[in-house]
């Protein structure tokens, strides 16, 4: 759940905005394999783990009709740390955080996106597992 809109400060510039409620990830991204942390293996849930949601959102500005710029996240917890009121362990976040952009020329048009992740590794796992990941890719 959430919402998003637009806003034009002149006749020339967007800016848009996104911010949702949404299910988040699972003990998958720890738990799922032997590979160390994988974010993708905490997806595919289809009900809330933990009942509490993630918060995801992304603010981007055009200044021109065919430039675009952007910044998003990603973050919640991805452990079922309690269960009816009852602590089974401490909440572990995980958060995303991306900056990405577009320009088109013509018929050619780059686009790219450096991400960056943070995880609440438990205190047992800290040195095996990654705690910090990062990645990008370009388009043209």
């Amino acid at each position: 759940m959430g919402f998003y809109g637009s806003i034009y400060p002149n006749s020339t510039t967007r800016i848009t905005y996104e911010i949702y409620g949404v299910n988040g990830l699972s003990n998958g991204v720890i738990s799922s394999g032997s590979e160390g942390t994988r974010i993708a293996n905490g997806k595919h849930n289809f009900e809330d783990n933990n009942n509490h949601p993630s918060l995801t959102g992304r603010i981007a500005v055009n200044p021109l009709p065919k430039l675009e710029f952007g910044i998003s996240t990603h973050t919640g917890p991805y452990n079922n740390y309690d269960a009816e009121g009852i602590s089974l362990d401490d909440k572990r976040n995980l958060s995303i955080f991306a900056i990405d952009g577009e320009c088109s020329y013509d018929r050619y048009t780059l686009n790219g996106e450096i991400a960056w992740a943070d995880i609440d590794i438990y205190p047992a796992l800290r040195g095996i597992y990654a705690e910090k990941q990062w990645g990008y890719q370009m388009v043209s």
